[in-house]
């Protein structure tokens, strides 16, 4: 395994953290209407409060993305009101979430 010095790290924490506020920058510029494919999974959310989780609500989600989807939003929805921007925030606080769990299982395998 390669050391790095703390130079490069220092650059790549940095790198990460101006990419992370550029995300945030697109997210809050992005336009308040739903783009691309958003529009055939925000259906499925209503159909969540409607049927429940159930089968009648399984069959009739729309997107491929399954019912994932339609749980985070409905769970975040008194936040979001489910405007497309609020959305994509929860899409940005997910991908930190991740980027911090595997931040912390790197940091773990290195102490092994």
């Amino acid at each position: 395994m390669t050391t790095r010095g703390p130079r490069t790290l220092l650059f790549a924490r940095l790198l990460l953290a101006a990419a992370f506020v550029g995300f945030i920058f697109l997210v809050a510029n992005s336009p308040a209407r739903v783009i691309y494919d958003e529009r055939y999974f925000i259906g499925d959310i209503p159909l969540l409060h409607e049927h429940g989780f159930t089968a009648k609500f399984l069959n009739s989600l729309k997107g491929a993305v399954g019912p994932l989807y339609a749980f985070v939003h409905a769970a975040f929805e008194p936040l979001t009101h489910l405007k497309p921007v609020g959305m994509r925030f929860v899409h940005l606080l997910l991908l930190l979430a991740l980027f911090s769990i595997l931040l912390a299982s790197f940091k773990r395998l290195e102490a092994v």
